[in-house]
């Protein structure tokens, strides 16, 4: 709606969105969490900055890729999409860390990918 029918631009959107969202989410932790009554200090700035620098331009850049394929794709082909997300923890965990994946997860694999090519056959097709 605010892209759409406001006119701003999709970064403007996501970028208050994601400075909004880390700050209840900051709130939050202080309420539910036990932070021992301080916060742990930083060892080391440099390496602190730098992975903050990275992980936020990689947000803003995956962000920014979401409302571009919502021009495409419907909402719920994208949101439906995230399914493989817990595939990729699982690879990236084989790939990494050198944890075992079972027969289970290609199973899964094969039935999500299935599900989520059935799914976009029916939307490239316009079938309600």
């Amino acid at each position: 709606v605010l892209v759409t029918e406001r006119g701003y631009s999709p970064s403007l959107v996501n970028g208050v969105r994601m400075v909004l969202g880390g700050a209840a989410a900051l709130v939050c932790s202080y309420f539910l969490e036990d932070w021992g009554g301080y916060i742990p200090p930083v060892s080391d700035w440099s390496y602190f900055l730098w992975y903050v620098l990275l992980i936020s331009i990689v947000g803003i850049a995956c962000y920014n890729y979401y409302a571009v394929l919502l021009k495409h794709y419907s909402a719920t082909m994208i949101s439906f999409t995230g399914f493989i997300e817990p595939f990729f923890a699982a690879l990236y965990g084989w790939i990494l860390l050198g944890e075992t994946v079972g027969s289970t997860f290609f199973v899964a694999l094969c039935i999500v990918g299935t599900g989520l090519y059935m799914f976009y056959k029916e939307e490239l097709l316009g079938v309600a």
